[in-house]
């Protein structure tokens, strides 16, 4: 009320099971205008980062300390949050008086989803976290995001994809269990099963080909079941939270572009439930114990 914007706290079964299991809340702020964010910004990292009360007593006030604020943004911004030679991040943190970096690797459990860290005073990073925002809202105005970009996707593996930031770390078993059994409701237009070469050639050199495929559509890959690999190690390629066509027009691209492979293999293979196997067109295959698949790789 004394802000005028509107702040939600999303927590327990509001949060995607990756939050719930590290024991996070996502605070979600709507304002009509950079004053309002500011004053909510502002006075929730007051109350979150106050002294706390140790039987019944405040303790002493100390010189003010830096804090650590964490701001999620969608992965397809990061490089133009960066700029070219690293400019506008070097503006942001001369503006806010803040350090401000990319954290290495996505938000464990999300798809497509990066946390910019701030370093700084209470003050400071209420101003950090207002330009990372007011920048967001400059890339949406000029088409490199829309609302889909922010939708919170679980990945339903026990792994991140690697790419430019390195090889896959797990999420733990207790994590993986839970992100693995509540993401399988989760909405995924088109699942494609590759052999794990070809998921590296799909990544791209610092992950530059998969950056400009999610500028159509989330795209996330992941380590395919035991019974997908009988053979070789296989990867599986989720696109999802997009209409069916642009979803379509990015299995195209990644078609496409396998085809360019130096090992090409010479097939396509989608991945579907089980309870729809009636409803397959000719020439798909059941593959045993799991889902089923096939097509000969063409357009």
């Amino acid at each position: 009320m004394g802000s005028g914007a509107n702040i939600q706290l999303l927590r327990g079964p509001l949060l995607p099971a990756a939050f719930r299991a590290r024991d996070e809340f996502l605070a979600v702020f709507w304002a009509d205008d950079g004053a309002r964010l500011r004053r909510a910004l502002a006075g929730v990292l007051e109350k979150a980062f106050a002294p706390r009360q140790v039987a019944g007593t405040v303790q002493p006030s100390a010189e003010p300390s830096a804090r650590v604020l964490e701001v999620m943004i969608p992965e397809v911004a990061c490089r133009h949050l960066i700029g070219a030679r690293g400019d506008r991040i070097k503006l942001l943190r001369e503006e806010s008086s803040c350090e401000i970096h990319l954290s290495p690797g996505n938000v464990a459990g999300i798809a497509a989803q990066r946390r910019v860290k701030c370093n700084g005073l209470v003050t400071n990073l209420v101003e950090a976290a207002a330009r990372v925002h007011e920048v967001l809202v400059e890339f949406a105005e000029i088409g490199i995001l829309s609302l889909r970009h922010f939708d919170l996707q679980e990945v339903p593996v026990g792994e991140q994809e690697s790419g430019q930031n390195g090889p896959r770390r797990p999420l733990g078993p207790g994590l993986a269990g839970i992100a693995r059994r509540e993401a399988r409701n989760a909405r995924v237009a088109v699942r494609q099963l590759v052999v794990a070469e070809e998921c590296g050639w799909l990544i791209g050199k610092r992950g530059n080909k998969i950056h400009k495929l999610r500028e159509l559509a989330l795209v996330a890959t992941r380590d395919g079941d035991e019974e997908l690999c009988h053979d070789r190690p296989r990867s599986v390629v989720e696109i999802f939270g997009a209409t069916m066509p642009k979803c379509l027009c990015v299995l195209q691209l990644i078609v496409d572009d396998l085809e360019l492979f130096p090992e090409v293999v010479p097939t396509t293979t989608l991945l579907l439930p089980k309870n729809l196997l009636p409803f397959a067109p000719l020439g798909f295959d059941e593959v045993p114990g799991a889902k089923w698949s096939g097509s000969k790789r063409t357009s």
